[in-house]
């Protein structure tokens, strides 16, 4: 009973819990995409004048806003969890803290009335030989020293944990006034997004301008791919190991390229150091233009950040391309072996067609756009010429 409890007062007192160091490092990043968000809305704000980027920035921020409120949740949850457990191993130490000191006392007055000392030396003394002898006299020792010993540790253990109590009833405490802060800035946040709402009138005189504008959008993206998968293609001629066959084969260096691509999904850095994610991966129903009902449909995932932020490889590469759209900007097609990212509305290129470039390492920088008063990056993943969701494949 005792060593149980002690490997589980060991486990919950000195062991960490990865799952709430999880949710901790979440939130940090929620905060940021929170603090971030809100200065891209005081931003586009400045401009006044009627702005679809605006409501969409919103959105984002009460997004991310939901998030952190159910990481809080979750942390909390976590916490009560270990309290409960905790709770439940002090009062089994206790229980044995108790026998120990009944046991304790019946060997104490044992000894008193027995004379103790007298009947330790008939036990030595009724020894067959003296290796007996010496077993009996270490046996005494051990004994004596081993219940002292489990006394000690187990008021020290009890302490520890009722150390460690406070601890987690100081962390639930503080998590739940966090959460009723969040909850209050959610609210805040909600009141803003309703009179944010309320000037939709305002853009209803707009609203076919709008809808023409992301048509047009929606066309350059079917633009942009075509254009894109066409460059793909060329490169993956070029970097034809097989010159005696149509059929695309990669040199070694290019597969160990690919798989080295493939084994880090979901921790491939962001293409720049701060931003937020502001448009996803696939087709979606426009966020404000939904009567009627406007798609969009996104071949990456677009990234809003600071003005003129630079701009990163995403994994080790060769520059497959460096091309220009009217809508996109400037793009760079970086070659994995038989993976592919591109990054466009850029503003500047630092890189050249051929070279090799190393993760992280400074591609170009944002295009600032004037009408939004914002940055935003365009990231795409492919694998050959599929589309993949670059969500999948960033770190979060």
């Amino acid at each position: 009973m005792f060593i149980m409890s002690f490997l589980l007062v060991q486990f919950f007192v000195f062991g960490q819990n990865p799952d709430l160091d999880k949710l901790k490092k979440e939130q940090v990043r929620l905060e940021e995409e929170i603090k971030f968000t809100k200065e891209q809305i005081s931003k586009i704000a400045e401009k006044k004048n009627h702005s679809l980027s605006e409501l969409e920035a919103l959105n984002q921020q009460i997004k991310a806003r939901q998030a952190i409120i159910a990481n809080y949740n979750q942390q909390i949850q976590l916490i009560q969890n270990d309290i409960t457990d905790t709770k439940s191993i002090i009062s089994s130490m206790q229980k044995d803290i108790e026998l120990l000191k009944k046991n304790y006392a019946a060997l104490v007055y044992k000894t008193y009335t027995s004379q103790n000392s007298y009947n330790r030396m008939l036990f030595v003394f009724a020894a067959k030989d003296f290796n007996e002898a010496y077993k009996r006299i270490s046996y005494l020792r051990q004994f004596t020293n081993f219940r002292k010993t489990q006394a000690e540790l187990i008021v020290k253990t009890q302490a520890n944990l009722e150390k460690e109590l406070q601890k987690l009833e100081s962390n639930k405490t503080e998590k739940q006034n966090l959460l009723h802060a969040e909850w209050n800035q959610k609210k805040s946040l909600g009141e803003e997004k309703q009179a944010l709402d309320n000037k939709v009138n305002t853009y209803k005189s707009e609203e076919q301008r709008y809808i023409a504008e992301i048509r047009k959008k929606e066309a350059a993206r079917s633009q942009l791919k075509r254009q894109i998968s066409k460059l793909i293609a060329e490169a993956r001629s070029k970097a034809n190991s097989n010159t005696n066959s149509s059929d695309f084969s990669l040199t070694p260096e290019a597969r160990k390229l690919s798989a080295d691509f493939s084994h880090n999904k979901g921790k491939l850095p962001w293409p720049v150091t701060h931003g937020s994610i502001v448009r996803s991966f696939g087709k979606k129903l426009h966020p404000i233009l939904r009567n009627p009902p406007v798609y969009e449909n996104n071949n990456g995932i677009d990234i809003a950040t600071a003005k003129n932020a630079p701009v990163r490889a995403i994994f080790n590469g060769t520059v497959a391309s460096i091309f220009y759209s009217p809508v996109f900007q400037n793009g760079i097609i970086i070659a994995h072996g038989n993976y592919f990212s591109v990054y466009t509305m850029l503003d500047k290129v630092d890189v050249r067609e051929g070279q090799k470039v190393n993760t992280k390492e400074i591609i170009g920088s944002a295009y600032f756009d004037p009408e939004s008063n914002r940055s935003e990056v365009h990231l795409e993943i492919w694998q050959g010429q599929t589309l993949l969701n670059p969500s999948l494949w960033i770190s979060r």
